[in-house]
């Protein structure tokens, strides 16, 4: 799912109807001509969302905007969706990149840990900032984004690592059907993943309770169909997330995001994880 950006060098062939000798030096006898050379374009280049898939990436300089001491902007690309993060909650939807520009394209499922003042309004600049979208260059190992006076640098991240999950316990926060993205409503039972170190897994989706078993390799986690029981939901919105839970945690998912919040990326559903204290 990956795939490589390719930057296409800039070359000179000829100039049609221009004779030889017109390029020639001073010192140079006559027929000596010589054709000028163009080194090739190797910097920052328009980038799509073919480009971003399945990378991840971190500020390292922010100008136009102060951020909070501590803490850095990071962003990450798998199968269509974009996770961010700012220093508190992590924000998670679809996006796109149309005419070079970067921006969320539907609904924006959001971890609802309580946050400082300063944090939260960052956390709210910066999804302001991913819904009006920013101009976005890359290189292989680089991504800048541009909107007025603002310019963030980011450097590339390597994969994340899916047996990091292994012995960690996990609170669904949000969910994703591949078009719409949900936050976890309030009034239901709060949904639960839990991962052994020997990858058994213990599943709450806020309705009924189950087991799995995953295996990691890099970035990717696979799980057994999980074995849960069959108690009815109390509402069709428990319903509906049980729905999304038990979708995602059953076969490959993609793993994205790192420390207290991830996202967890199936075929076609996907879940926010925020890692229990």
């Amino acid at each position: 799912m990956r795939s490589a950006r390719r930057l296409v060098p800039l070359a000179v062939v000829g100039l049609l109807g221009i004779p030889l000798a017109a390029c020639g030096s001073a010192s140079g006898g006559a027929g000596s001509g010589s054709t000028a050379s163009v080194a090739p374009h190797t910097g920052p280049a328009a980038v799509t969302a073919s480009d971003l898939d399945g990378r991840s990436y971190v500020s390292t300089t922010v100008t136009g905007h102060d951020l909070v001491h501590g803490t850095t902007i990071g962003l990450s690309f798998s199968d269509g969706r974009m996770v961010a993060g700012a220093g508190c909650n992590t924000m998670s939807g679809p996006f796109g990149v149309g005419d070079g520009s970067l921006r969320w394209t539907g609904d924006v499922a959001t971890t609802m840990m309580g946050c400082e003042p300063d944090r939260a309004a960052q956390d709210s600049w910066l999804s302001d900032l991913l819904t009006k979208g920013v101009a976005a260059t890359g290189t292989a190992d680089a991504l800048t984004l541009t909107s007025g006076s603002l310019t963030i640098e980011l450097a590339r991240e390597a994969p994340a690592d899916a047996a990091s999950l292994l012995g960690t316990a996990w609170t669904v926060t949000g969910t994703s059907d591949g078009t719409t993205a949900s936050t976890v409503p309030d009034g239901m039972r709060t949904p639960a993943v839990a991962i052994a170190a020997d990858g058994a897994v213990t599943i709450d989706t806020g309705c009924n309770t189950g087991r799995s078993k995953a295996v990691a390799s890099g970035s990717t986690l696979t799980f057994a169909p999980p074995a849960v029981t069959r108690k009815a939901c109390p509402s069709d919105a428990a319903s509906a997330v049980e729905t999304a839970i038990l979708k995602t945690l059953d076969g490959a998912v993609e793993v994205s995001g790192e420390g207290s919040s991830v996202v967890l990326t199936g075929r076609d559903h996907g879940l926010t994880l925020t890692r229990k204290s």
